[in-house]
């Protein structure tokens, strides 16, 4: 990881050279335009994401046959999607040899794909820059890593998606670190003014956000819509999260403190959704709206399906989470649980409640 350096200089323009937080004022190196890279689409109603979570792919993964289930998942929802987002924990305890053959093979996709740092896919017989080493040799990676800048980890960069020329949707996609001794990192505080940074430079856009470990308001939300009830659907108009869903198969591991990430996307009001992964057998989608105002301000805070066997999972809730944008600024969502043996299917708001209630087995 490249280290955090915090900026001497407080008399400076933010929007020239850095951005103010709560913390304090960083001089980011490298000007917004540098962390991006744009998808040019002919209509943006067609534009879907796949998204993987913790493969857990290791030395001892049988890689000819997950890569038949991929190919599953892929294509789990009809046509081969736009994009694939890689959400994290991609690798465990693997080696140069299956890092290079799982990128071989998903290079050969001809999918642009993106990827983000979990806290476990540097845990291998590798340097730590290797896995970034063999992303930069792929054709249709969209990871941007500029190892000349001073924002805290590997993965934080934007993907513009155009139509016509002119950017319709920003995706972010955030490093949330690995450990902090024996806790969960977090959001650093010059990632934020990172954010801030690329969001003034893009107003008025709509956004989706991509990390690996969830930040406090996941847990802030559960308690206050669902605490102890392991799933639920609130559809009662006006209720504060109206329209949630959820599954909680596992206690919520966020960081070690709060941030002010969420509090900074709310102000700026363009981000539409946190999209986790990490805790594998949770399934959500809140409607959070934390400064208590209007459900308009609400961001959707969302555990997708963990993708696969690796280590720990729940075969009901296992296989791939889609995200179609539309022209309105807002996106549909789409869960496919794919099993090894069998056909896969949607999830629907009934199946997932009927999994807190024991109907399913």
């Amino acid at each position: 990881m490249k280290p955090l350096r915090l900026s001497l200089i407080s008399l400076v323009a933010p929007l020239l050279l850095g951005c103010s937080t709560s913390t304090g004022t960083y001089a980011l190196d490298l000007n917004a335009s540098e962390y991006i890279n744009t998808i040019e689409v002919s209509d943006i109603s067609q534009f879907k994401i796949c998204v993987f979570n913790d493969l857990h792919i290791s030395t001892l993964t049988n890689l000819d046959n997950e890569f038949v289930y991929y190919e599953k998942c892929l294509s789990s929802d009809g046509d081969l999607p736009s994009l694939l987002v890689l959400d994290g924990d991609v690798f465990m305890d693997s080696n140069k040899t299956v890092v290079d053959r799982f990128f071989s093979w998903l290079d050969a996709k001809d999918l642009p794909f993106a990827y983000v740092y979990g806290n476990h896919d540097l845990q291998g017989l590798y340097s730590n820059d290797y896995i970034n080493q063999r992303i930069q040799q792929c054709e249709n990676s969209l990871l941007i890593d500029p190892q000349n800048d001073n924002v805290f980890g590997d993965s934080n960069y934007v993907v513009n998606i155009s139509e016509g020329g002119v950017t319709k949707w920003q995706l972010y996609f955030f490093d949330s670190n690995t450990y902090y001794g024996l806790h969960y990192d977090v959001i650093h505080d010059d990632q934020i003014a990172w954010y801030e940074k690329e969001v003034t430079a893009a107003p008025n856009i709509p956004s989706l956000t991509f990390m690996h470990i969830p930040t406090e308001e996941f847990a802030e939300a559960y308690d206050e819509l669902g605490h102890r009830v392991t799933s639920g659907e609130i559809t009662t108009p006006g209720a504060p999260g109206e329209g949630s869903v959820w599954y909680m198969g596992e206690s919520i591991s966020w960081g070690y403190k709060e941030t002010n990430l969420y509090e900074t996307m709310q102000q700026y009001g363009q981000n539409k959704a946190i999209i986790v992964a990490h805790d594998h057998v949770n399934l959500t989608d809140w409607y959070y709206d934390k400064d208590g105002g209007s459900t308009d301000n609400a961001i959707q805070l969302i555990y997708g399906l963990k993708t696969g066997r690796g280590i720990y999972h729940d075969t009901r809730i296992m296989g791939a989470s889609f995200y179609t944008l539309s022209d309105t600024g807002d996106f549909d969502i789409k869960w496919m649980n794919v099993p090894y043996e069998g056909d896969p299917f949607a999830i629907t708001n009934d199946y997932i409640v009927n999994l807190g209630e024991g109907a399913l087995v």
